[in-house]
């Protein structure tokens, strides 16, 4: 399972959600490899993706990953044009390949912008001082075209979950226990 979703959408909470219900382990790259505004670092981060989509399938199922690199970067890059770029287009090309392949069950947390926008500001978020809510609104926007090709090549193992909406937990088990 690997949850999307831009920052303060909820996923993080989601995904040890997940891994509570489903008795799985919490997935995410390490700290220092990360950063919203300014990008993962090197290729820890590529390198990190690539070790575990290289992994048995007994393995993959036992996690739960808080985001991809190979779904969110190219959104992120996007919506911040000037950061630099961190892999070249054969190698993302290559991840997303190898993420497609595996046919993760793939759930992308999107409440509304507003919501999304308050959490990021409310929280605090050092990583996000600076960006502005019309780069913000494009990464949601962005991650909103994603699910919609995802869903286009993976069909029922790609959800979209709104945490505001009445039920919705309920009904992404139910959603997750038919896949």
């Amino acid at each position: 399972m690997i949850v999307e979703g831009p920052d303060g959408s909820g996923k993080t909470q989601l995904a040890h959600q997940l891994c509570e219900e489903f008795n799985r382990e919490y997935r995410r790259p390490p700290p220092a490899a990360l950063s919203s505004t300014h990008g993962p670092t090197g290729g820890s981060l590529v390198a990190w993706w690539d070790n575990h989509l290289a992994r048995p399938w007994t393995f993959l199922r036992a996690g739960v990953y808080d985001r991809c690199f190979y779904i969110s970067d190219p959104i992120y890059q996007q919506a911040q044009v000037d950061r630099d770029l961190i892999v070249a287009p054969h190698v993302l090309a290559r991840g997303i390949a190898r993420l497609w392949s595996i046919e993760p069950v793939m759930i992308f947390c999107l409440p509304p912008f507003d919501v999304q926008l308050s959490n990021v500001r409310h929280d605090g978020r050092p990583q996000l001082e600076g960006v502005s809510a019309q780069a913000l609104a494009k990464i949601w926007n962005a991650y909103y075209a994603a699910y919609a090709v995802w869903s286009q090549a993976l069909f029922d193992n790609v959800l979209l979950y709104d945490y505001t909406e009445e039920d919705a937990w309920e009904k992404l088990l139910d959603k997750i226990s038919s896949i």
